[in-house]
């Protein structure tokens, strides 16, 4: 898994970024941000979208494990925005449809 962007906001309260990342099976998953807790620390919001009530529900889940990685890179990016992957990363399209899998 890798960041291939992420956008620093200011003046925005907790939250400090928002980032997208890729997976190493190509998925590209938008929306996650990076917040601010009471001490300084920094966690890892996941995405979200607001439904009809105008309550916000996330979009993505991951395990505690794939959490915690994830919070460490995101924390390595923020402070070191060199380590960006390539934003044009797209995910391998397959040459024709004989190579696509179906469900």
């Amino acid at each position: 898994m890798k960041i291939i962007r992420m956008n620093k906001v200011d003046n925005f309260g907790k939250l400090k970024a928002f980032f997208d990342l890729i997976t190493g099976d190509g998925f590209i998953i938008k929306g996650f941000r990076l917040m601010e807790s009471i001490d300084g620390n920094h966690w890892v919001g996941n995405p979200s979208a607001k439904n009809k009530d105008g309550e916000y529900n996330d979009t993505a889940y991951c395990s505690k494990g794939v959490k915690d990685k994830l919070q460490v890179l995101a924390n390595a990016v923020y402070s070191n925005p060199s380590l960006i992957e390539d934003s044009d990363t797209k995910p391998e399209q397959p040459a024709n449809d004989d190579e696509v899998v179906p469900f």
